[in-house]
């Protein structure tokens, strides 16, 4: 059995580093398993995706600072993207929030922090 097995976004999360962890392997604590459960409702998350360019690039400052670990990237309804990063280690926090991410429930490890980066669909009308 495998972490994505245990939500109830198994398609969702089978794609993820995170998810491909076997159960028996892993240190884990059942909040995870409900924070992806709420993550996906709360952003009504449609897909796991590759970043497209501009997306990549609203991150720059964080890849070349070295403190995105465990990068996801997510597709709601409304056509945007969220990114979620997992770091180890503390330090990084404020670069992270200095850099429009906002702390999140844990989706890693419970004893990890979640950041997510809500960008909004290329050219969309607000």
């Amino acid at each position: 059995m495998y972490l994505y097995d245990l939500t109830k976004y198994p398609k969702l999360f089978c794609c993820v580093y995170w998810g491909r962890f076997k159960l028996d392997n892993f240190n884990n604590d059942v909040d995870v398993f409900e924070n992806r459960n709420k993550f996906v409702e709360e952003f009504k998350i449609t897909k796991v995706c590759k970043m497209p360019k501009y997306v990549e690039k609203n991150i720059e400052i964080e890849y070349k600072k070295n403190i995105i670990d465990h990068l996801e990237c997510y597709r709601t309804d409304e056509k945007d993207y969220i990114l979620v990063s997992s770091p180890y280690g503390n330090g990084n926090e404020n670069i992270y929030l200095e850099n429009g991410w906002i702390v999140y429930n844990k989706l890693y490890l419970s004893d990890v922090f979640t950041y997510i980066k809500i960008i909004p669909m290329r050219n969309k009308k607000i």
